[in-house]
């Protein structure tokens, strides 16, 4: 079974090489994709406490595929839960991208913003590229190009720090009696003492899921 691009000698292969007196310096191995590894297609954003918040073209590592609708995975630094559709595998040396501009590819109609897999080197300027349905096709580079990790980064620390505005208490104690209140009234400002009854996630709503949204 083929692996990845990348093929590994066998134990002859290895104890030659390891019995040689050359003084070249052996090759540094290439860095192997982990098999788990799978890119972001649409928007997510999370509804509940132990789900991600995903953007389309971000890269995650899958921990738990038990429940064929959520699966549970890792995503820069933070585990949760994702809609399983919403997410590719990408295979050792492919290569996750994002479309430029509208065009056709074969079967495929690639709108901007799209994500796509390019799954073949390029050839004079063209690479094959597989789509979240798993169609395939010829496309132009220059209407491709990767996202950074740094940008994935950036867009997950301000989605922090707005989740924290809104979720920001300032509790007063009883004790304190306001200038010109006459009557000790603690206040709080933000937050919500109502409870929120959360059914089984295998019950939950998929309205809202069943047309994704390309990233804007």
């Amino acid at each position: 079974m083929r692996m990845s691009s990348v093929e590994l000698p066998d134990d002859n292969e290895k104890s030659v090489s390891s019995a040689s007196t050359s003084p070249c310096p052996s090759p540094k191995p290439h860095r192997l994709l982990p098999t788990n590894l799978y890119v972001v297609l649409y928007n997510f954003k999370s509804r509940h406490a132990d789900e991600l918040d995903l953007k389309a073209g971000y890269k995650l590592t899958v921990i738990d595929t038990s429940d064929p609708d959520w699966w549970r995975g890792k995503c820069l630094g933070r585990v949760g839960y994702f809609p399983s559709k919403y997410v590719a595998k990408v295979q050792p040396g492919e290569r996750a991208l994002q479309v430029t501009h509208n065009l056709q590819v074969a079967d495929c109609t690639l709108l901007r913003d799209q994500i796509v897999i390019q799954i073949g080197e390029e050839v004079d300027g063209m690479v094959m590229i597989r789509c979240g349905d798993n169609r395939q096709g010829v496309c132009p580079v220059k209407y491709l190009t990767e996202q950074q990790q740094h940008q994935q980064q950036t867009a997950l620390t301000k989605t922090d720090i707005l989740a924290s505005s809104r979720n920001f208490r300032i509790s007063i104690p009883s004790s304190f009696r306001p200038l010109g209140m006459p009557t000790p009234t603690p206040m709080i400002v933000g937050g919500c003492a109502g409870r929120v009854v959360r059914r089984p996630r295998s019950m939950r709503n998929f309205t809202s899921l069943s047309r994704p949204l390309l990233i804007g």
